[in-house]
């Protein structure tokens, strides 16, 4: 049995998707009954795939982009007499075997974000959809999303393998020197529209006496509504040791999105040790967290949350949580279907 693992993922920063593949990967390379690769462009730094046993590294193509992607992979893969795993949303045009479809954002107009973006998702992932020999995403939401959207295909043959938050395990925090106050609610994603992160910027006009940090990348629509807030802090990216602090010292984690394939950052958060988290009341983050959030209406920015009325994630919901989704349980199920369908 072949599996090359489609390595595009490896030069770009670690955000939700990549880190997906980061941790799955690390952990699917274990199964020695499996002949495993990962194809690389020739410009990919390889450093970090050294130190990963039982798995052979293919560096071809030029450069790492969607061409590659989308054929140079796909010969790589038939010289192999291998089944291609992609777990980026996209695959090769014309050999479709395994996809990790995260969410169909770019068909469901809540996530739309821009009109050029979500018509190249939408072509590109829609090509030959139902030639895929197996769809994984990562919650029952997206699952239906999908089927929602790709009618024809088998609803059997989509399988949720949900994510993880156990990569935080063992990281020692270090403190912001971007951290200015001892109280402070957190929020984590990208200033994209259904981040929905204006009702953050409505949270502090509301509530002067806290402070609320935001982390993540900064795009440039956020001088549109941020203004001159003295206690909005937009962060950008910051070290995995200190969002880690970030995560365990905050009054309160908020992610107020109007539309998520899974939401990772909250799960993050209780792993670091964070009690309390603000979420939105969408399907996806019900589906999740349970009792373990405190949720309000993304849309209402009249009669938001009371930051002083909060409920704390529960010894049992954290429990659930962490045993639950782990990038082990991810995997297994990956694997799992993939031994049953190759």
């Amino acid at each position: 049995m072949n599996i090359v693992i489609d390595g595009s993922f490896v030069a770009k920063k670690v955000t939700g998707v990549q880190r997906f593949n980061w941790e799955v990967m690390k952990r699917l390379v274990k199964d020695t009954t499996v002949n495993w690769y990962i194809a690389v462009s020739k410009d990919t730094d390889i450093t970090k795939l050294k130190d990963i046993p039982n798995i052979k590294i293919i560096q071809k193509g030029k450069k790492n982009n969607k061409y590659w992607q989308f054929f140079t992979l796909a010969r790589i893969a038939r010289k192999l007499h291998a089944r291609v795993l992609c777990m980026s949303n996209f695959t090769p045009l014309f050999k479709k075997d395994y996809i990790v479809l995260h969410d169909v954002t770019f068909l469901d107009k809540e996530g739309h974000n821009r009109k050029l973006w979500s018509l190249m998702y939408k072509f590109f992932v829609g090509f030959r959809f139902n030639k895929h020999r197996q769809v994984f995403t990562v919650s029952n939401f997206s699952k239906s999303r999908i089927k929602f959207h790709y009618k024809k295909y088998p609803l059997d043959n989509i399988t949720v393998v949900g994510s993880g938050g156990d990569h935080w395990e063992g990281i020692v925090e270090k403190k912001p020197d971007v951290l200015k106050s001892e109280h402070y609610f957190l929020s984590v994603g990208s200033t994209t529209p259904n981040k929905n992160f204006k009702y953050v910027v409505e949270l502090a006009k509301k509530n002067t006496d806290k402070d609320f940090y935001v982390v993540g990348r900064i795009d440039d629509n956020i001088k549109e509504f941020v203004g001159n807030l003295p206690n909005v802090i937009f962060t950008g990216y910051v070290t995995n040791e200190e969002l880690a602090y970030l995560y365990s010292h905050t009054d309160g984690f908020i992610l107020p999105s109007t539309y998520e394939g899974f939401g990772l950052p909250p799960l993050e958060a209780v792993f670091c040790g964070c009690e309390y988290l603000l979420l939105s009341n969408i399907d996806v983050f019900k589906e999740t967290y349970q009792s373990a959030a405190n949720y309000f209406d993304p849309n209402d920015y009249i009669n938001q949350i009371d930051l002083n009325n909060l409920v704390k994630v529960s010894d049992e919901e954290k429990k659930r949580l962490i045993e639950t989704f782990n990038w082990t349980n991810v995997s297994n199920k990956l694997l799992t279907k993939i031994k049953e369908t190759y």
